[in-house]
């Protein structure tokens, strides 16, 4: 998953034209097959609409050389999430992110990477984890108000690796073959368990997979605020959290087995828990908003043309922008001004987005909103720092 960081990066660095292509895909089923030609569809429509901008083709094909290579990578399209996102352009910007929610199908050139379709993912109310822990098959997931996938990180599945490693050291240390007195099979050396019984043998190993677990959670995931709820059964439940140190659980988990529940209801329960915390922090954004504004606060912004040049310069603490609002333009840094423009060209952005990406890479908050939700009817909303 894209991680704010990387976001910092498509937002600062690179050379234009960027080029950020949004791609529907599938898991199974026939469609995976036509993601691919996707792909190339939208490299094609690509590389038309910057030879028409007057860029020339070499250099154009040269651009784009990685990602027709991943385009003809087979093996990349037979793993995929709901959505993919592909950043590409000169100086070798070459970023490809699967996504865990549905994307619609486009591409856009600019100056900057387009990451408002990201917003799920990178804003404060758009994502939360979800570990589901059994002996035989613990997985985690990302998950936003729109979906639910499984990501993979470096994570033992399942006790059997433990039990194995018991049954190496039993096979080990068990006592070797007594010589037969008289000729016949060799016979079966007697296995040990170091004294434990079947069950207590079963309760260590299951400690020793989730212990292996929380280590694998805390490389991923130590200083991650998103919330991690955990779905299992009381006992692995209390043992988890018992053994997390640098790893905030969700307080509320869902005790149940993750077998019981379809993706589907296992989504619907774990963002309705969460939903809640999400619902705070916009909404006390918001409640700040209305009060500096009904003050008259220079703090409450609804200009655009003021709200991109503070968001490049860190003053942003909170964005709301309307759904499907735009505004193509260009910042100019040695003004310190943005300047609207008309039509999308390759030496322009989408001011808006770009008041998105400077935002969150600056460390602010941001939300998409319908229109209606909007505390004013404009493409955008901020709250200053200063």
């Amino acid at each position: 998953m894209i991680q704010k960081e990387q976001l910092a990066a498509l937002a600062s660095g690179g050379t234009a034209p960027v080029v950020s292509i949004y791609l529907p895909t599938h898991e199974k089923g026939r469609e995976v097959r036509q993601d691919p030609i996707r792909m190339r569809n939208a490299l094609a429509t690509v590389t038309q609409r910057l030879v028409e901008a007057g860029h020339r083709r070499p250099e154009v094909d040269e651009w784009l050389a990685a990602a027709h290579a991943l385009a003809e990578d087979q093996l990349f399209w037979r793993h995929q999430a709901k959505g993919l996102a592909v950043f590409v352009g000169p100086g070798g910007l070459f970023q490809v992110h699967k996504l865990p929610h549905e994307v619609q199908e486009e591409q856009r050139i600019g100056q900057h990477a387009y990451i408002r379709p990201l917003l799920p993912l990178l804003a404060d109310d758009g994502h939360y984890y979800v570990l589901t822990a059994q002996a035989d098959d613990t997985k985690l997931y990302v998950g936003s108000r729109h979906s639910l996938a499984e990501m993979q990180i470096d994570m033992e599945r399942s006790v059997a690796s433990v039990a194995a490693e018991t049954d190496y050291q039993n096979m080990y240390h068990g006592a070797p073959p007594a010589r037969p007195r008289s000729p016949g099979p060799t016979g079966l050396p007697a296995i040990h368990n170091f004294g434990e019984d079947p069950e207590e043998l079963r309760h260590a190993e299951l400690i020793e997979h989730l212990r292996r677990v929380m280590n694998a959670l805390e490389q991923r995931f130590s200083g991650d605020k998103a919330p991690l709820v955990i779905v299992a059964q009381a006992n692995v439940q209390g043992h988890l959290r018992a053994l997390a140190k640098n790893v905030s659980f969700y307080p509320e988990g869902i005790q149940a087995d993750p077998d019981s529940l379809s993706e589907a209801e296992l989504h619907e329960r774990t963002y309705e828990l969460v939903r809640p915390v999400f619902a705070e922090g916009r909404e006390k954004a918001l409640d700040t908003f209305r009060m500096l504004a009904g003050q008259g606060d220079q703090r409450a912004a609804v200009d655009l043309a003021a709200i991109v040049p503070a968001a490049v310069n860190g003053r942003v603490d909170s964005l709301f922008v309307a759904e499907g609002a735009s505004a193509r333009g260009r910042y100019e840094p040695e003004r310190n001004e943005a300047r609207f423009e008309q039509g999308e060209t390759a030496e322009n952005d989408d001011l808006v987005d770009l008041a998105v990406v400077q935002t969150i890479a600056n460390g602010g908050a941001a939300w998409v909103l319908p229109q209606d939700q909007m505390p004013r009817d404009v493409a955008a909303c901020a709250i200053l720092r200063f």
